[in-house]
């Protein structure tokens, strides 16, 4: 398999990736504002979750841009 055909399945399995955290991430926010101030317990370990996932989106978003950044420069060598 050519190096711009690994270099585009990446970039479309990490944007993939990207959706499905930030619909997590998006789900988890709105269950934090349904128990906001009601389940201490619940809304700690609801907001670890939800500060985890943002760590993953960094990384992911960081991982897909040096992918599309490689993937631009092989593409204008060639």
């Amino acid at each position: 398999m050519s190096k711009r055909i690994s270099l585009l399945l990446a970039l479309v399995a990490e944007l993939g990736l990207l959706g499905w955290l930030y619909s997590r991430y998006h789900q988890i926010e709105q269950d934090i504002l349904m128990v906001q101030g009601q389940f201490q317990d619940r809304y700690a370990d609801l907001h670890s979750q939800w500060l985890k996932l943002a760590g993953g989106i960094m990384l992911v978003a960081f991982a897909a841009l040096v992918t599309a950044y490689v993937l631009v420069r092989n593409w204008r060598r060639a």
